[in-house]
């Protein structure tokens, strides 16, 4: 008597070593994995979100890259703002309300401020 081997589907029977976002694909005999759209990395191990900034270069002190709109993008870091295709450092001591106290001097430095107190106060 002959019995009838049939393939079995380790995708639907959850006998697959998938990560949870690759998709598992049936072949006879066995299954292959491959990262959903979107991520990369060992379909085994974990497929992690593609970072699309790698490819982009940024100015590092003034910009980051973020996606917007699902494309990398440059925008500038807080302590700046836009200046056409670049970003400029912003003067925070300039700012109303000032950004010190009023027994305080207030410096301007790259994307940030300091605040140091007057002769004769400390904080």
């Amino acid at each position: 008597q002959q019995s009838e081997c049939v393939d079995i589907n380790e995708c639907k029977t959850n006998r697959s070593d998938c990560h949870e976002v690759a998709k598992c694909t049936n072949t006879i005999g066995s299954y292959s994995c491959v990262c959903q759209e979107g991520f990369e990395g060992d379909p085994f191990k974990g497929c992690t979100p593609i970072d699309k900034c790698k490819s982009v270069k940024c100015d590092g002190t003034s910009e980051t890259c973020k996606e917007v709109g699902g494309k990398p993008t440059c925008v500038c870091k807080d302590g700046f703002v836009s200046a056409g295709e670049t970003c400029k450092d912003v003067n925070e001591c300039l700012r109303t309300p000032f950004p010190c106290h009023k027994f305080a001097d207030c410096e301007d430095t790259v994307g940030s401020y300091t605040c140091i107190c007057k002769l004769g106060y400390i904080g």
